[in-house]
């Protein structure tokens, strides 16, 4: 019997959290694996493992390859950005079974480096302003983080893109560049500010027994 995992975090693009149509996940390359060839481009059935229903999924080609029709699921299972979730692939003498799971995480912060204004993106915008306290434009709170004394200010909103009427508060972090290492978390340098601060790695693996 051979088990393929795969671990991704949810991000407010992935959930349809940017006024995207539907919600999905992007297949990075090392990912794409997870997938035989002929399973692209067709509907997929995986159980889900907390309630045993059906969730039919769709892995797709294109410009890039993508697990879609994953909104009714989201939605299920109230996810948010930062959410994780786990995709299983049992394959038992030629025979293959799909299962899909998911964790929450409010155990942590994730803050997307946005290098073309110079500022951090939180992912769980309401609740990382309410935990902190900086709710409004200039707040600030002073943090210990791997013994570095670090300075977190609420400097406005911004878009992701200059077409996007979508808004995003951000943060400034200062004392920020003498803590390493920073976290590379889905190929996009980002950091993760906990309570306290964990290590978390995305990944996708190859176990030889039933987990």
């Amino acid at each position: 019997m051979e088990v393929y995992e795969l671990i991704k975090m949810l991000n407010n693009t992935e959930i349809g959290g940017t006024n995207t149509k539907d919600s999905y996940v992007y297949l990075q390359p090392q990912y794409q694996d997870f997938f035989m060839l002929t399973e692209y481009n067709t509907n997929i059935t995986f159980k889900d493992i907390e309630t045993l229903q059906d969730i039919v999924l769709r892995p797709t080609t294109g410009r890039e390859k993508r697990l879609t029709k994953l909104g009714p699921y989201i939605r299920l299972k109230s996810l948010e950005s930062g959410d994780k979730i786990i995709l299983k692939k049992y394959v038992i003498n030629s025979q293959v079974k799909f299962l899909i799971d998911y964790i929450k995480n409010d155990s942590y912060f994730v803050l997307e480096n946005n290098k073309k204004n110079n500022c951090y993106i939180p992912w769980n915008q309401k609740e990382f302003f309410l935990y902190y306290n900086i709710e409004l434009q200039n707040e600030f709170t002073n943090l210990i983080i791997d013994g570095e004394d670090i300075k977190i200010t609420n400097i406005g909103s911004i878009s992701k893109r200059d077409d996007s009427p979508t808004k995003y508060k951000v943060v400034e972090l200062v004392g920020l560049n003498n803590t390493q290492p920073l976290i590379l978390l889905d190929f996009v340098k980002n950091i993760i500010i906990s309570k306290p601060i964990i290590w978390n790695k995305i990944n996708a693996n190859k176990a030889s027994s039933f987990q």
